[in-house]
C-alpha cells in the first residue's frame, strides 16, 4: 500500500511539474510581450507578432481558460513591477526582460540606442 501512495504521490509531482513548465512559459512570452510593446521599435512588434508564439512554445500551443490566461498576465506584469509607484524599477525590469537573451530572439531588434539612452535616464 505504501509503494502505491508513493507511486500516485511521484506521477502527481511529475504532472504538476509539467504544468507548472507550461504556465512557466506563459508567463515568459507575456514578460516578453509586454516589454515589446513599451519599449520596442515598429519592427520589434512585427517581429514578435509574427515569431512570438511559436518561438516560445513551438507547435504545442498552450490551451487556457480566460482565468488562467488573466491570472498569468498579471504574474508577468507583478514580476515586471509594472503597477508599482516606482515607474524607474518597471523601466529597468522592461529593459532586462527586453535584453534577455530568448526575447531578444523573437524581436530581433536590439535598439541599442534606445537602451542606452533609457539606462542613461535611468542613471542620472
Amino acid at each position: 500500500m505504501k509503494v502505491f501512495g508513493i507511486i500516485v504521490v511521484t506521477i502527481g509531482c511529475i504532472l504538476l511539474q509539467g504544468c507548472d513548465t507550461q504556465e512557466t512559459k506563459v508567463v515568459k512570452y507575456m514578460k516578453c510581450r509586454i516589454a515589446v510593446d513599451e519599449i520596442g521599435d515598429q519592427q520589434a512588434k512585427v517581429n514578435f507578432r509574427m515569431h512570438g508564439v511559436t518561438s516560445v512554445f513551438g507547435d504545442e500551443i498552450p490551451e487556457m481558460s480566460g482565468y488562467d490566461s488573466m491570472r498569468l498576465q498579471q504574474e508577468a506584469r507583478d514580476d515586471l513591477k509594472m503597477d508599482v509607484p516606482n515607474k524607474r524599477l518597471s523601466v529597468e525590469n522592461l529593459i532586462d526582460e527586453y535584453e534577455k537573451s530568448y526575447c531578444a530572439d523573437i524581436h530581433q531588434s536590439p535598439q541599442k540606442e534606445k537602451i542606452k539612452e533609457l539606462k542613461y535616464i535611468l542613471n542620472l
